[in-house]
């Protein structure tokens, strides 16, 4: 058989185990039984990883592993499909509106909210491991989209806007609606392919440079900025287009004299009532009041725009107007209109977005996994969410990611499988084909109510108070991503973030912090000496922890 060996052979051969005491063994007699062939290489899982067992290589487990809705047919119970089916209508009730919402974060029609509803959640239920993870459009991940979109087609892509005369608040997505859809869906299949190569590379482990409370800044700056986008509105006008939020800002306070009244205090009155809903709802033990929340205001803001003929001729004061439904169209006549220059532009873009996608939807998979004691692979996920947006990209999808809210709600209404994901898909495929005429009277303040009310989660106050109290490096590294997204933007924001998190990594790693722990007087505990006054130490022993 052919052998490998090389300089590498210590790492690839780290799990051998020696019959004898090596202090007996001659040098070589060790290379040679640390030596493997080629098909024991095959069967490794990674370069550094331990070899497959014979349970592991045999199809079935591969089936299982890799197809984990296959395990539904012989876990699942009658009464799991029933809170399955609950959960997933639940879950159903609030992406509707949500995903409308978000496509207007993303500057697409509304409807296009509604395609990366199905296809994306359908593929992942399918190879997900996480059994409640629920995918499909996402505020963060809209809001990059926008920003990476807007301004960027050159006269080439978008002609009739760089040689016509135009009004300072005109945007491209509005002049080159056409092109602006194509490169969004493009941006879903490059953004696919990154995460299916992350996954073949193996390149899981990367987030682990990624620290929290550098992402945790950029998060809550994301939806402060978010929130900026949906003053338009509130306010009933719109001001110039600008890369910085905090220039923007200025521009709406400038402008403050034309504000609507009846806008704002609509908008205000429902992300009000959003709000005390969903706390409401925990505080009471009934979390499914504040799901079904944003599908209520829906129902009462469609009602009063109906049958209150004044607020329709209100200046400022929009509504969504007709949706075209019923099919869920193929994007694949949209490839043909590809160029390498469209592909070439979009790909720094799109490895953003694959990038913070899979952050935001394995940490949500995570936290979700951890409460019922089970664990996922983060290359099974890669190839998941990958996979989704892959063929979501071949039904008009936009990107997509795990949403955090909609998957704390399956959890909460008693989602027990992936069973829950596909009711949510039939469910959102019925409103897509059947229910769109009904959102005709759906005024915009609902869903910027909707939009405010949702990524108001983000804004982590209390994890910037704790790390204030614990450790002021990492507050101050909080409060430099936070600042330089709303400052900056979210593109140069996630940059900022992701520079500061390498320097923290690399400073640790060349000054790795040291601390003397003594033991606790009366215990067998050992404290750091600088937090825990008191102690003793052991005579003749000296005790350092590293890292």
């Amino acid at each position: 058989a052919t052998v490998i060996t090389g300089p590498c052979l210590n790492c690839i051969t780290a799990d051998v185990e020696d019959d004898t005491e090596s202090g007996d063994e001659d040098l070589s007699d060790l290379l040679n039984k640390r030596k493997i062939t080629v098909a024991d290489y095959a069967n490794r899982q990674h370069l550094l990883r331990p070899m497959r067992t014979a349970t592991e290589r045999s199809m079935r487990t591969r089936v299982r592993k890799h197809f984990p809705l296959t395990e539904l047919f012989t876990q699942t119970w009658w009464h799991d499909m029933l809170s399955d089916a609950i959960a997933g209508a639940t879950v159903a009730v609030m992406g509707v509106p949500e995903s409308l919402a978000y496509a207007e974060i993303a500057g697409l029609p509304h409807v296009y909210g509604l395609y990366a509803l199905v296809m994306p959640q359908l593929v992942y239920s399918f190879l997900g491991m996480s059994r409640k993870l629920m995918v499909g459009p996402v505020a963060m991940i809209s809001l990059l989209l926008q920003e990476g979109l807007e301004g960027s087609m050159d006269q080439y892509q978008c002609p009739l806007w760089h040689n016509q005369t135009h009004s300072e608040v005109e945007r491209q997505r509005h002049v080159c609606q056409e092109k602006y859809v194509d490169l969004a869906i493009l941006q879903s299949l490059l953004c696919g392919c990154f995460l299916t190569l992350f996954c073949v590379l193996q390149l899981g482990f990367l987030l682990k440079f990624l620290g929290h409370p550098v992402i945790s800044g950029f998060s809550s700056g994301s939806a402060i900025v978010i929130m900026l986008h949906q003053l338009k509105n509130f306010v009933g006008y719109e001001v110039a287009s600008s890369e910085f939020p905090i220039l923007k800002m200025w521009a709406y306070a400038s402008k403050a004299s034309e504000v609507q009244p009846m806008t704002l205090g609509l908008g205000l009155l429902f992300t009000i009532c959003l709000i005390g809903l969903r706390k409401i709802g925990i505080k009471c033990g009934c979390k499914l009041l504040g799901s079904l929340g944003p599908l209520l205001s829906c129902v009462i803001g469609v009602l009063c725009i109906y049958f209150c003929k004044p607020l329709q001729h209100i200046e400022g004061l929009e509504i969504i107007g007709d949706i075209p439904g019923g099919s869920l169209p193929s994007s694949l006549p949209v490839f043909s209109r590809w160029t390498w220059q469209d592909v070439r532009g979009s790909l720094p873009l799109s490895a953003t977005i694959a990038l913070i996608g899979f952050l935001e939807a394995f940490a949500t998979a995570q936290n979700l996994a951890k409460q019922q004691g089970e664990e996922l692979s983060s290359s099974q996920e890669l190839l998941a969410l990958g996979f989704s947006n892959i063929f979501g990209s071949m039904c008009s999808s936009y990107p997509a990611s795990g949403s955090f809210s909609r998957s704390a709600v399956c959890s909460s209404s008693g989602g027990v499988s992936q069973l829950s994901g596909l009711v949510a898909v039939a469910l959102s495929l019925m409103a897509l084909l059947y229910l769109t005429q009904l959102f005709y009277y759906l005024p915009k303040f609902v869903l910027a109510a909707i939009v405010v009310s949702s990524v108001s989660k983000l804004i982590a106050c209390d994890v910037a108070r704790s790390l204030f109290h614990v450790k002021k490096s990492d507050f101050a590294m909080w409060m430099a991503a936070f600042i330089g997204t709303l400052c900056l933007g979210p593109l140069l924001g996630i940059g900022v973030a992701v520079l500061l998190s390498l320097s923290v990594v690399i400073y640790e790693s060349v000054h790795p912090p040291i601390t003397v722990l003594w033991r606790m007087d009366g215990t067998n505990s050992y404290r750091p000496i600088q937090h825990n006054p008191g102690g003793i130490f052991v005579e003749g022993v000296f005790i350092v922890r590293i890292g």
